[in-house]
């Protein structure tokens, strides 16, 4: 699944730099560029933690205490409002 999605990317890639006549993504904004490569590696833990905290989540048994859930759950929103205020969107 992982080459499919790759290879998937890739076309798209291309597709965008064909249409905006850019030799890279972002030639033309230099700036978001910059910040995009700056804050990509505390996004990408964001988003490490954020997987492991679903895991923990979906491994949860239905009978688990009410507090467990509870704490899990806050993380997972806490992981997608630092994602959200890293990439400086909401989705």
């Amino acid at each position: 699944v992982f080459d499919s999605i790759m290879q998937e990317y890739a076309r798209s890639v291309d597709g965008v730099l064909q249409v905006t006549r850019q030799g890279e993504l972002l030639d033309d904004s230099p700036t978001l560029a910059r910040s995009i490569k700056l804050r990509n590696p505390y996004v990408d833990a964001l988003h490490v933690a954020q997987l492991v905290l679903l895991k923990r989540f979906r491994a949860l048994p239905h009978d688990a205490p009410s507090d467990e859930r509870r704490l899990l759950m806050d993380a997972l929103h806490h992981s997608i409002n630092g994602i959200a205020a890293g990439l400086q969107t909401t989705g």
